[in-house]
């Protein structure tokens, strides 16, 4: 049986100092709303919540549900959407089904632990590609065209980036889409961050609707 390395940030959030601190910065959410605050936003949401029947749904969520996240895509239907608890388990059940052992899988460096871990517990071998302060913390598609092998399955990124901020241009995504269809190798995009108003510029494309070979993961936090 695989063992998945110790979740440093996870294990700092469930220290005791960190859970009776009169402030924790550390968090990458905004402060949260409560039930109430956040049912206020639409009409009649409360009488529909307390009339939710609380029993088994669909195994990739709610109709309803997936439609609503489908909207934000040009190119996505419901049918291409799946809801599951947090995008913790959504990587995961990605991981599992995409690589094992033996595969090869690209991480955009720095990045959230699990995003190279889980792939690494999965059996696959995992490479950085490592962002400098020097580029403005824009990976560089020439080193990562340097770094596909022939059992590359995945490349994994985050967009926009933690915690260096970077926001990669539409033609970016572009070349980075068409590298990896080229390669033939699944781009896995972490855009927890996407709606921050982080530029004047306005957000770049999801990159799912730039190149079929990619999955995106978003989260409500």
């Amino acid at each position: 049986m695989r063992t998945i390395g110790d979740f440093e940030l996870k294990r700092f959030f469930n220290d005791v100092s960190a859970n009776t601190a009169r402030a924790n910065l550390s968090p990458s959410f905004a402060e949260p709303l409560s039930t109430a605050e956040l049912l206020a936003f639409e009409p009649d949401a409360e009488a529909q919540l307390t009339q939710l029947p609380l029993s088994y749904t669909g195994m990739n969520g709610r109709l309803e549900l997936r439609a609503a996240i489908a909207h934000q895509y040009r190119q996505l239907g419901p049918d291409a959407v799946i809801a599951t608890c947090g995008a913790d388990d959504a990587l995961s059940l990605l991981f599992m089904a995409l690589v094992g052992t033996g595969d090869h899988v690209i991480v955009q460096s720095p990045i959230y632990q699990s995003l190279a871990s889980v792939a690494a517990w999965c059996g696959a071998g995992v490479t950085l590609w490592p962002a400098t302060e020097r580029d403005a913390w824009q990976p560089q598609l020439e080193d990562l065209r340097r770094l596909l092998q022939p059992t590359t399955r995945l490349i994994v990124v985050n967009f926009p980036h933690s915690p260096t901020g970077f926001v990669p241009d539409q033609d970016y995504l572009e070349q980075l889409g068409s590298l990896a269809d080229d390669a033939s190798v699944t781009v896995i995009c972490d855009e927890i961050y996407r709606g921050l108003p982080l530029t004047d510029a306005g957000e770049p494309p999801i990159l799912a609707d730039l190149s079929r070979r990619a999955v995106v993961l978003n989260s409500i936090s």
